[in-house]
């Protein structure tokens, strides 16, 4: 065996331990799923922190390359729809990391908030409705 191939062993471990205490894109992607058959689909995503921030995009996260991150914004709001068609559209794709690699972000990904080149530690932990808008439930991890 390679010391590659330990070291991926040994990230494949961490994620799936990440896995069981974040949200992951794919429990994300089939609770929005349902706010949109309910007829919620324009309905705003905010961060439970800061309800002033909005997700605007998604990419590899720069603390842990193989998981993704949701950017954030004050200004460019996101709603349930357009959050789901982002989600969608890297379910099952290959990212760039980073600092380069690839990662297929598959529906057990876990999630973070971070804007490009950032690694906060914001966990996105879990997803909730209150009657007027969706909001990731964020904590800080570290």
């Amino acid at each position: 065996m390679n010391f590659q191939m330990v070291l991926n062993a040994l990230q494949d471990a961490l994620r799936e331990t990440r896995s069981s205490y974040h949200l992951t894109l794919g429990g994300l992607i089939d609770y929005l799923q349902i706010e949109v058959t309910q007829g919620r689909g324009n309905l705003p995503v905010v961060f439970s922190d800061d309800c002033t921030q909005f997700p605007t995009s998604v990419g590899s996260y720069r603390g842990y390359f193989s998981d993704l991150a949701i950017a954030h914004d004050g200004h460019i709001g996101s709603d349930v729809e357009k959050l789901l068609d982002m989600l969608r559209n890297v379910l099952d794709r290959q990212l760039i990391g980073y600092k380069g690699g690839e990662f297929i972000m598959d529906g057990d990904t876990p999630l973070w908030r971070a804007n490009d080149g950032e690694a906060p530690n914001d966990a996105i932990m879990g997803v909730s409705f209150d009657g007027y808008k969706v909001i990731l439930a964020i904590q800080n991890i570290y």
